[in-house]
């Protein structure tokens, strides 16, 4: 085997057990029957960004997404886990004045997929600062 088949080894095997891997995810969800790797990609729970909502007021995100199911407000002190870390792209945790940012969350809950879009407040209106979505499934 030549040098550059050799690199390629690695990735293959990768590949395979990505492949491997949705194919449980699967048959888990959908039961035992065997199922291609297509048909597993599509039953994995999956999860996104509403990009087009960045920049966009409260009002003009509830005119597009509805009433929110649930809203809150918090300082970026009391933003902990997985879900929050994106905010600390735009306000970095060493900036001292990064705890007290003020961070207003509002969530959608519809059949199977949550959506969430947080803001911050810019020139003293409510701007959305960060989106995401996710299907039942995805634990942050």
């Amino acid at each position: 085997m030549t040098a550059d088949r050799k690199s390629c080894v690695p990735v293959l095997i990768a590949a395979v057990a990505t492949l491997l891997a949705i194919e449980a995810v699967a048959v888990s969800l959908i039961g035992p029957q065997r199922v291609n790797a297509r048909q597993a990609a599509k039953a994995a729970p999956s999860m996104g960004h509403l990009s087009h909502l960045l920049g966009m007021t409260v009002d003009a995100v509830v005119d597009e997404l509805g009433q929110p199911t649930t809203s809150d407000e918090f300082t970026l002190d009391h933003a902990v886990g997985e879900l929050y870390g994106p905010l600390f792209n735009t306000y970095p945790p060493d900036d001292p004045a990064t705890p007290m940012v003020k961070i207003r969350e509002l969530r959608w809950r519809s059949q199977d997929v949550t959506t969430v879009v947080f803001f911050h407040e810019i020139d003293g209106g409510w701007v959305a600062l960060d989106t995401v979505w996710w299907e039942d499934g995805i634990v942050f």
